[in-house]
Order: C-alpha cells, then sequence, then structure tokens
C-alpha cells in the first residue's frame, strides 16, 4: 500500500490517481478544512462528487482512468491510500 497526501488548491486541479492498467480501490481522507471537489481533469467546486471536510470515502477507479481533486477555497491536503 502507498499512503501519502496531495497538496491541492482552489485554482487549478491536482492529479491524485494515475491512469493504470487495472481497477484501483482508493481511500480518500479529506484534511482541507472546507470542502474538496473529485472529478476528472476539468473538475470545479460545481461539477465535482464533494467530500466534506474531514470526510473520508472509498473509491473504485476504472482501468485507465485518473482522478483529479479541487479545494472550495486556499490550500490544504488530500489523504490517499491506495495499491502500488
Amino acid at each position: 500500500m502507498i499512503s501519502e497526501a496531495k497538496a491541492l488548491n482552489n485554482s487549478t486541479p491536482v492529479k491524485v490517481i494515475d491512469g493504470v492498467n487495472y481497477e484501483q480501490e482508493i481511500y480518500l481522507h479529506n484534511e482541507h478544512g472546507s470542502a474538496i471537489y473529485l472529478g476528472g481533469s476539468d473538475v470545479t467546486s460545481g461539477t465535482g462528487y464533494e467530500l466534506s471536510n474531514n470526510g473520508a470515502v472509498t473509491m473504485k477507479i476504472p482501468q485507465d482512468n485518473e482522478l483529479y481533486a479541487i479545494t472550495s477555497s486556499g490550500t490544504g491536503n488530500l489523504h490517499v491510500v491506495r495499491p502500488d
């Protein structure tokens, strides 16, 4: 397992998960202080899946798909646990 913190901001989506040739199950935990939004490379606070402050979610990322995140305000961390 790999555990890492991704530094996010409210202006540019940050790649959280690279696309690989198999489905990935990942665990995400928001320690930003406000909502984080998850989605594709064009994710915004209006279009993404909302992960609330201190919220956690387990997601399955389909083969060859990437996951991006952006904050609703300021900067902060998204903690990611994924297979290696």
